[in-house]
């Protein structure tokens, strides 16, 4: 099959030069804008839980959402194939994606590799159909278990087919194991979970540049029911004068070993910080790497201060400074209802950070521990609501969740590692993305 480009009536051009617009005057203002959705299974209640007495007030950073253009991934995968030491072919790793971003859609060939060699050899596994909004089929292909993606040919991998996706256009993609991790995403709360489960069947519709799903297996998502009160639940960064911060969170630094209230901290900025040839961060003390890959952003002036922002997978690292219990802290205040209880979730990894230091070039690496990430809420008044820890939480994967209930009109949380009320003594990180805060 040859590279093909199909082009609807949309202006394509159109649509990128806005969002280019967008993009370059981001800016931070009031929070006001589209709240995000999410729905997740599992709860755990927690209602009287000791303090964190020294924590306190975050003053809150005014920001608008940034309206850069994200891209989308969908990726139907298959049985896993061994011998592969650096893991890229483990259940469920991709046969063929679809990439969406800026009105175009991208399908992409990941491997020759047959979908499954034990069941639905006479039957669908996946399949994926594009629908312009006039109505025109521009793709309609389904594979059974005993089928490959053909592509364009043997071994010719990557695009081998692009769409232009007007708004309201349509895409349906079917997997026979769609609920569990052969079809997957790159952001599973908006793309796969959003109903609180998921399911074969998904439709998308294009809205506002992005694919908004719009039922899963025939049931429609109520966004009434599933509105995220977290305003940029993915923590993407902004501009911030002549620096950067993430707009509707408040980042700063904060030294529990110090029993420094939060109420005393200032709202800083982040300082992105230029990357050397080898993939390393010199903050002026010492060399830094994000196992990912994270752009390092320094917050405010202290060099072993900082964040890794991955801006492909929407992942936020939370570091501690070296071994003094300094850790970043996020935080956000939401409209909540006296009484009403709330689903907390958020997805949590590994991510290793590497540390040269400059005078006898040896290194050290940060450890993820489950135990050290907390979040505080306080009550409207500042008063204490709770503290979490992972243990008071669900895990379903990555994901992990709890409930909360509100006695005021608004919830502020702190999100940071801990590790109790002495704070952290080690040089530690994880990963956060996917914040989400639904009313249950």
């Amino acid at each position: 099959m040859s590279n093909k480009i199909i082009t609807l009536g949309a202006t394509a051009l159109t649509a990128l030069t806005l969002a280019g617009i967008a993009q370059s005057t981001t800016s931070f203002a009031d929070n006001k804008q589209p709240q995000e959705v999410l729905q997740k299974e599992g709860v755990n209640t927690i209602s009287d839980l000791s303090p964190l007495k020294s924590l306190q007030h975050l003053t809150k950073v005014d920001s608008e959402k940034p309206h850069e253009s994200v891209e989308q991934v969908l990726s139907i995968g298959g049985q896993g194939i061994g011998g592969y030491s650096d893991h890229s072919h483990d259940s469920g790793f991709a046969r063929i994606s679809l990439k969406v971003k800026d009105h175009k859609l991208s399908l992409v060939k990941g491997s020759d590799y047959q979908f499954h060699w034990e069941g639905w050899k006479s039957s669908k596994y996946a399949s994926i159909k594009l629908t312009a909004p006039n109505g025109t089929v521009l793709y309609d292909q389904a594979w059974k278990g005993n089928e490959s993606v053909e592509g364009n040919g043997y071994q010719k991998f990557g695009t081998f087919a692009q769409y232009d996706l007007p708004e309201g256009s349509t895409v349906e993609v079917y997997h026979a194991e769609g609920p569990w991790h052969r079809f997957s995403t790159n952001n599973d709360v908006e793309l796969k979970s959003k109903l609180g489960k998921s399911g074969y069947t998904y439709t998308y519709q294009m809205k506002n540049n992005q694919l908004v799903l719009q039922s899963v297996d025939g049931k429609k998502v109520d966004d009434n029911q599933s509105k995220n009160l977290f305003l940029n639940s993915n923590l993407k960064v902004g501009r911030k004068g002549i620096h950067y911060g993430i707009p509707n969170w408040t980042v700063a630094i904060f030294d529990m070993n110090a029993y420094q209230k939060l109420s005393s901290l200032e709202d800083t900025y982040l300082g992105k910080c230029p990357i050397n040839n080898n993939g390393t961060y010199d903050t002026g003390s010492n060399l830094y790497k994000f196992e990912d890959n994270s752009t390092l952003y320094n917050v405010g002036s202290y060099p072993c201060d900082f964040i890794g922002v991955n801006d492909a997978t929407h992942g936020v690292t939370i570091v501690t400074s070296d071994n003094n219990g300094r850790s970043s802290c996020f935080s956000q205040a939401v409209d909540t209802k006296p009484g009403q209880k709330y689903h907390f979730s958020v997805d949590i990894t590994p991510n290793k950070v590497t540390k040269t230091d400059f005078s006898d070039g040896s290194s050290v690496s940060s450890e993820f521990l489950e135990r050290n990430f907390m979040i505080s809420c306080e009550n409207e008044d500042g008063s204490h609501l709770t503290t979490i820890t992972t243990r008071m939480m669900k895990k379903k994967g990555n994901t992990y969740s709890v409930d909360i209930p509100a006695k005021s009109n608004k919830i502020r949380f702190y999100i940071f590692l801990g590790g109790g009320a002495l704070g952290v003594r080690g040089f530690y990180s994880a990963q956060i993305n996917n914040l989400s805060l639904i009313e249950k």
